[in-house]
């Protein structure tokens, strides 16, 4: 770090860093001091502001910027898009978002996709929200497109959300009280390095370090033998793709028509 650059304490998806800055450009990333295991995903993130991918002044559709919404919608995916002021592309969306509202209602504006940035105030669509309710309201999605599908799924299987969106079994729990970890689809270290609300320090290869010390046992059950760590020792099950479910009700055929289940529990 040069003397003049600054450094300024923040975090993402992959964990905490210092961002460094000189003259208002990021020129270095410094992982968190407190982090054992710091992911190398966040020195990319200087690549990732000034990418030549990144789009870094509002563009606007030919057709749209000369006829507004009479334009031809097959320009679509056709036309160039035509860079334009911050000032004129607010007020473009502006007169669209009060059209919309007043010829269709608050139902006709949708806001809501996509991960965005970690954090809660820092969030992309917690600052659309934010917005659009100002506007008096917006269409928002029911479940998502990562976990949508358990989501609706799970409740009919164990009965509620629980054991997919927590409380979990926490690491200490899994050491003192585990003899046999069965991973469907692994536990790959990759996996631990990012999080959608955003990383503290990455702890996970301790834990893991720790629990297997303790002599718990894994399998993993998974067409890639890596998805489980080398420390883990764990006895290997290549099953082909797509087929982890058919092992499942398998498993779970064998273990109630040989008695072999918990009937208590």
């Amino acid at each position: 770090m040069s003397v003049t650059a600054k450094r300024f304490h923040t975090g993402s998806h992959w964990g905490l860093f210092d961002a460094e800055v000189e003259e208002g450009v990021l020129v270095g990333i410094q992982p968190f001091a407190g982090d054992p295991h710091p992911t190398p995903l966040v020195h990319a993130m200087p690549s990732a502001v000034y990418h030549r991918s990144r789009i870094t002044w509002p563009m606007v559709r030919k057709g749209y910027l000369e006829q507004g919404i009479e334009s031809d919608r097959a320009g679509r995916g056709v036309e160039p898009f035509v860079p334009v002021s911050w000032d004129e592309a607010l007020d473009l969306v502006a007169a669209e978002l009060q059209r919309v509202k007043s010829e269709h209602g608050n139902e006709a504006l949708y806001a809501s996709s996509g991960w965005a940035s970690a954090g809660v105030f820092h969030n992309a669509k917690s600052q659309l929200f934010r917005f659009m309710n100002g506007l008096g309201g917006f269409i928002d999605q029911v479940t998502n497109y990562s976990n949508g599908a358990a989501s609706v799924i799970v409740p009919h299987v164990v009965g509620d959300l629980a054991s997919l969106n927590g409380p979990l079994t926490a690491w200490p729990t899994i050491r003192d009280h585990t003899q046999l970890m069965v991973l469907f689809g692994g536990m790959a270290p990759k996996n631990a390095q990012l999080s959608n609300g955003g990383m503290g320090p990455h702890s996970d290869a301790d834990w893991v370090s720790e629990v297997r010390r303790a002599g718990v046992e894994f399998v993993n059950i998974s067409p890639v033998r890596d998805d489980a760590a080398q420390m883990l020792d764990a006895e290997w099950w290549p099953i082909c793709p797509n087929t982890d479910t058919a092992l499942m009700l398998a498993l779970a055929h064998t273990l109630v028509s040989e008695n072999l289940h918990d009937t208590d529990f």
